[in-house]
C-alpha cells in the first residue's frame, strides 16, 4: 500500500530473468531487458507478449544475475494512493525454450517529512541509518516518547540487531 506516491523519492526494480523481461507498475513500464521495445510510439508499448528476447542468457550463471532498474519519472508518476500492481512479462530466447525464470525485489526510497533524506541502507546484512546531516542530527528513544540526542553519531549509523528495540528520528 502506498499512502502518499509524493514521499517516493525512487524505485528500484531488481529482477532475475531467463531470457528477457518486462516490468510494469500499474501498467507503465520500466526499460525493457533484453527485449528490442521496437518502434511502437512510446516505446515498450511495442512489445506484445509474443516477441522472443533479443537472446537468451544462456544456462547456469548467466540466469543467477539480477537486473537492476530504476524507475523513470513515468513508472514514479504511475504511482497511486492505494494498491499498486506489479507485473513483469518474461520473454524467452527461443519458442522452444525449455525453461522460465523470474524473481524480482522492488525497493522504494522515500523522501521524509519535511526536508532532507533519511534513508535505511543494508550492506553486507548489515542495516544503517543514513540522512543529511544538514538538516539535523540523529535521536533514539525506547518508546517513541523519550528522545535523546545521539551526540557525534555515525553516518552512517550501523543498527544492531541483537540490542533492544530502538527507534530513530532526525532533528532539526
Amino acid at each position: 500500500q502506498v499512502i502518499d506516491p509524493s514521499a517516493i523519492r525512487s524505485l528500484s526494480l531488481e529482477l532475475l530473468n531467463d531470457d528477457g523481461a518486462v516490468a510494469f507498475i500499474n501498467g507503465v513500464a520500466f526499460a525493457p531487458v533484453n527485449v528490442d521495445p521496437g518502434t511502437a510510439v512510446g516505446g515498450v508499448s511495442g512489445i506484445g507478449s509474443e516477441k522472443l528476447a533479443a537472446g537468451t542468457k544462456g544456462d547456469g550463471l548467466a540466469e543467477t544475475v539480477y537486473d537492476v532498474l530504476t524507475a523513470d519519472s513515468s513508472v514514479l508518476g504511475a504511482l497511486v494512493a492505494g494498491t499498486n500492481v506489479l507485473t513483469i512479462e518474461v520473454h524467452q530466447g527461443s519458442a522452444t525454450s525449455s525453461d522460465a525464470v523470474c524473481d524480482a525485489a522492488l525497493t522504494a526510497r522515500l523522501n521524509p517529512p519535511g526536508q532532507g533524506n533519511f534513508e535505511l541502507i543494508t550492506v553486507g546484512g548489515t542495516p544503517f541509518l543514513m540522512w543529511d546531516r544538514t538538516i539535523g542530527g540523529l535521536e533514539e528513544s525506547p518508546n517513541l516518547n523519550d528522545w535523546s540526542p545521539m551526540i557525534n553519531a555515525a553516518n552512517p549509523f550501523p543498527i544492531k540487531m541483537n540490542a533492544p528495540r530502538r527507534f530513530y528520528r532526525v532533528r532539526q
